[in-house]
């Protein structure tokens, strides 16, 4: 009986680690917009950037430093909410591209709350 137990012990025990292991690992896997936007380059079009992160959700008209896109990306339980930016030339060619988180996530909204 003694035996039983313990192998039904470890079996449990291995299978809520598989179980937290892939939860892990879904939780602190980049989104497709963070894939996306790490794939634009200076010199690419504003055709071209559009065409890979989709419509900007976020324009800062042209002035004198060019026009600015920018996008979202929704903070989860573990990552920030960052603000994906890409600033354009006269020519809407990209110049630069930055991100910077806008809000904490939400594990350290409830850390900040908690007075941790």
């Amino acid at each position: 009986m003694i035996k039983k137990l313990t192998g039904f012990r470890l079996s449990s025990a291995f299978c809520l680690l598989l179980v937290v292991m892939l939860l892990y690992l879904e939780l602190t896997r980049p989104s497709s917009k963070w894939l996306a936007f790490e794939r634009l380059e200076p010199g690419m079009t504003k055709t071209e950037v559009e065409h890979i992160m989709g419509e900007s959700q976020i324009a800062f008209p042209g002035g004198l430093l060019g026009t600015k896109l920018g996008w979202l990306q929704e903070a989860t339980l573990f990552s920030d909410e960052y603000c994906l930016e890409v600033r354009l030339d006269k020519r809407l060619t990209v110049i630069e591209k930055r991100s910077y988180p806008v809000a904490p996530s939400y594990c350290g909204e409830l850390l900040t709350h908690m007075g941790l």
